[in-house]
């Protein structure tokens, strides 16, 4: 993944992680824009995760409801 937005000079070692081409280049990417570059493995997971939550979520207000009848 090339990475095109400019990482903060401040941060040390920063530009060596985005180098790198791991997790968090890749997070770098979605934070500038770049997820048609991201690999579909890392959408197809992030998708679950969503999905996950969504059905957490819904059950907790499925039991929140039942508590206050």
């Amino acid at each position: 993944m090339a990475v095109t937005a400019e990482a903060p000079a401040s941060s040390t070692g920063l530009r060596e992680l985005l180098a790198e081409d791991g997790l968090y280049a890749k997070l770098w990417g979605v934070h500038a824009g770049e997820i048609d570059e991201l690999p579909e493995e890392f959408v197809e997971r992030a998708r679950e995760r969503h999905v996950d939550r969504a059905v957490e979520r819904a059950i907790e207000s499925e039991v929140g409801s039942e508590t206050l009848e």
